[in-house]
Order: C-alpha cells, then sequence, then structure tokens
C-alpha cells in the first residue's frame, strides 16, 4: 500500500506534463496559424498598394494618350499641370455652389466591412462626399458631423461620424493620391485629425508651404 501512492501521484504529475505539453503544442499551432493569416494581410495589403500604383499609371496615361498630336500640357487639367505646391492653392478656389476643393478616385470600404469597391472622394468646403464607380453617392459627411479623420498612412484614412443608440458611420478609403488630400483635410479639420504612427512621416517631413497658408486664410475668410 505504501508504494502505491508516490506511483500514483507520479502518474498525476505525468498527466499534468501531457497535458501542458499538449495545451502548448495547441497554443502554438494557433499561433502559427495567426502569423499565417498576418502574413497573408501583408500580402493583400501589398497587392493592395502595388494595385494602385498601376492604377495611377493608367489615370496618368488616360490623362495624356499618345495619339493627342499637341502639347500634353493642353490636354491635361490646370491643376495637373502645376507643381505639387500649387495644388493646394488651386484645390481652394471654390467650384460652384459647393465649393469643390479636390475630387480623387478611392478604394472605399464601410465600416469594418471586408468588402470594398472603388468609387471616389469629394472634399467640400462644407463637408466630404463618398461616390461609388457609378458617381452615386453613398454618403455625404457635414463638416459639423465629422468626428475624428484617421491617418493610417500617406495613402488610407478612416472617417467617422459617431451617433448615440446606433452604430456609427464610417468609411475607410485608400487611394495613391490621398498625400494630395491629407494636407486639405489637415486644414478644414485640424482638431480632428489623427496620425497614426505609420502617418507619423507625413508630418516629419511635410513643411507648411505658402499654398496651405493661403488655403488657411481662405477658409478663415
Amino acid at each position: 500500500a505504501d508504494t502505491s501512492v508516490p506511483r500514483t501521484r507520479g502518474e498525476e504529475l505525468t498527466g499534468l506534463m501531457a497535458g501542458s505539453q499538449k495545451r502548448l503544442e495547441d497554443t502554438a499551432r494557433v499561433l502559427h496559424h495567426q502569423g499565417q493569416q498576418l502574413d497573408s494581410v501583408m500580402r493583400g495589403l501589398d497587392k493592395m498598394e502595388s494595385d494602385l500604383e498601376v492604377a495611377d499609371r493608367l489615370l496618368t496615361e488616360l490623362e495624356s494618350p499618345a495619339w493627342w498630336p499637341f502639347s500634353s500640357k493642353l490636354w491635361k487639367t490646370p491643376p495637373e499641370t502645376k507643381p505639387r505646391e500649387d495644388v493646394s492653392m488651386t484645390s481652394c478656389e471654390p467650384f460652384g455652389k459647393e465649393g469643390i476643393l479636390i475630387k480623387i478616385p478611392a478604394i472605399i470600404s464601410h465600416r469594418t466591412e471586408s468588402h470594398v469597391k472603388p468609387g471616389r472622394l469629394t472634399v467640400l468646403v462644407s463637408g466630404l462626399e463618398i461616390h461609388d464607380s457609378s458617381s452615386l453617392l453613398m454618403h455625404r459627411f457635414e463638416r459639423e458631423d465629422v468626428d475624428d479623420i484617421k491617418v493610417h498612412s500617406p495613402y488610407e484614412i478612416s472617417i467617422r461620424q459617431r451617433f448615440i443608440g446606433k452604430p456609427d458611420m464610417a468609411y475607410r478609403l485608400i487611394s495613391a493620391k490621398m498625400p494630395e488630400v491629407i494636407p486639405i483635410l489637415e486644414v478644414q479639420f485640424s482638431k480632428k485629425m489623427e496620425l497614426l504612427e505609420d502617418a507619423l512621416v507625413l508630418r516629419s517631413a511635410r513643411t507648411s508651404s505658402p499654398a496651405e497658408k493661403s488655403c488657411s486664410v481662405w477658409h478663415a475668410g
């Protein structure tokens, strides 16, 4: 009877160790699977960025086709022919009743949906508009209704309007032309903008240009 007790405890310890080892193996498999998922997401983001670069090149080709017999400056619209410093200045000029500042093509997703669709972001004096690829209005954010704009990277932002008792209205947008829009949004929504870690390079690299200052004066007036 005396020899059976240590054996039983030893078996219990062996069983506990085996159970712990199995749980560690299961955890390792889960972590490995999550690592594969993260790798897949990163590959998807890299592919999306590559696709955006291709789309941007195609847009450039369409804006200046090879068959146009004259100077490309006659084909392109005035904002495209000016240096980058003049983009914000040109965008500050009101267009029609709405006062359109800038329009860019974008990849759009609603809230946390994984489904994305091509469309367009329009920055107005009075707010923001998001259209689909058929130019149908998906949503309009009035300027005073925007609660926050997060800049995830130089090419990606999310816009949110909070509600009480129902889901927030939020859109995520990715565009190769987003670096042209972010300085304008900083003027329009300075207190509501948040640059996340991957976007801080924008703040460190960019200096205030005369065009941006004149844009601020124009809005203040």
